[in-house]
């Protein structure tokens, strides 16, 4: 038996983020489900284009690309010189 910490809210609307950039999969279920989607360190051009995607999916099923947040998660390197 596992226990979850804190317990889960029932009867609220817990937001959906769903991660990841497939355009076959990933990104029409992100335009039917979810609340935000994120992606993980992309260059301008290759997010752009997802985004278009993720724009077109939408579009398909008649969702406003609005009503999905974006988020991406970037990495940093620091050194001393």
């Amino acid at each position: 038996m596992s226990i979850s910490l804190p317990k889960p809210v029932f009867g609220a609307d817990t937001p959906i983020l769903i991660g990841g950039s497939g355009e076959r999969r990933t990104l029409p279920l992100v335009a039917k489900y979810a609340d935000e989607w994120n992606c993980v360190n992309m260059q301008p051009e290759t997010y752009q284009h997802k985004l278009n995607v993720l724009t077109d999916r939408c579009n398909d099923i008649g969702r406003d690309i609005s009503t999905v947040h974006q988020s991406m998660m970037a990495f940093g390197f620091m050194a001393n010189d």
